[in-house]
């Protein structure tokens, strides 16, 4: 059912999330504690942004199990970002094991994951395409439930007034219940899970939703002085400035992991305090 983890903050290692600590995403991979399944072995992914000004985040997926890539290893323990995306994916949905597949997925400067699924799916995809622009359907590279949640989000910024924070709050909503009108169209009631998480580099957005009446999926975070000793096997100095961690399940056993609240949006931009509520 994939795991996912991402990072805003000072530069640190990508290896910080996924080789290091006590229950890295590497280790979600294929003992995941929080699924019923703990496997999540049909490819990874990473993104990452420059500290200089760049076109935007470079990008690094393949096919193979986390667990069992050299390359993901080597990449992990050389580079620094200050934002950081990184994804195991259990296929569900639009289930090929493929690259364009794998999370996270990249429109201009935003970077995107999921963690879920989208119900009935397969009866929605068709409308749900034409209600994009020319310029938004041509971005679509795979098959999955998650990548169209994607497609919505970035016709939603598409046709934003900005690109703040607000806006991109707003959009991530905005494809949430989309889907949820669509469902209901073509009278799906199975329920749909939909954590979500959103960056530009900048600022990072996370959902953590359900249907109503139906089970979510879990989605904790990190704060700050907090991240003391998670981050990497020796620890970490105090942060000097804001910082956020998001994960599926926590990286290890510091007990200051909070759960984002059910059907609740967390949104934290570096330098300023995460702010949580209600979708």
């Amino acid at each position: 059912m994939c795991r996912l983890a991402a990072y805003l903050g000072p530069e640190i290692f990508i290896s910080s999330l996924v080789t290091e600590p006590q229950y890295s995403l590497i280790h979600q991979s294929f003992q995941a504690r929080e699924i019923e399944e703990p496997l999540n072995g049909d490819g990874f992914g990473l993104a990452w942004y420059a500290s200089h000004e760049s076109k935007g985040p470079a990008v690094f997926k393949d096919i193979t199990p986390a667990w069992n890539n050299h390359n993901l290893l080597d990449v992990a323990r050389v580079t620094q970002s200050s934002c950081i995306f990184a994804h195991v994916r259990a296929a569900t949905v639009g289930g090929q094991v493929s690259r364009s597949n794998c999370h996270p997925f990249r429109w201009k400067n935003y970077t995107f994951m999921h963690n879920g699924t989208v119900a009935g799916f397969q009866k929605i995809q068709r409308p749900l395409r034409r209600m994009l622009s020319d310029e938004i359907y041509d971005q679509i590279n795979g098959y999955t439930d998650s990548e169209h949640v994607f497609a919505l989000f970035a016709e939603n910024m598409l046709k934003a007034q900005d690109h703040s924070d607000e806006s991109i709050k707003h959009s991530l909503i905005a494809a949430i219940t989309t889907i949820e009108e669509l469902k209901a169209q073509f009278k799906i009631v199975e329920g749909s899970t939909m954590n979500l998480v959103v960056t530009n580099g900048k600022s990072v957005t996370a959902t953590r939703y359900a249907s109503k009446g139906h089970k979510h999926h879990s989605l904790y975070y990190l704060e700050n002085r907090h991240l003391d000793g998670v981050l990497s096997e020796d620890g970490c100095e105090e942060m000097s400035e804001a910082a956020v961690l998001i994960a599926s399940e926590p990286l290890g056993d510091n007990q200051n992991w909070k759960e984002i609240p059910h059907n609740h949006l967390l949104q934290s931009r570096r330098g300023s305090q995460t702010q949580i509520q209600a979708i």
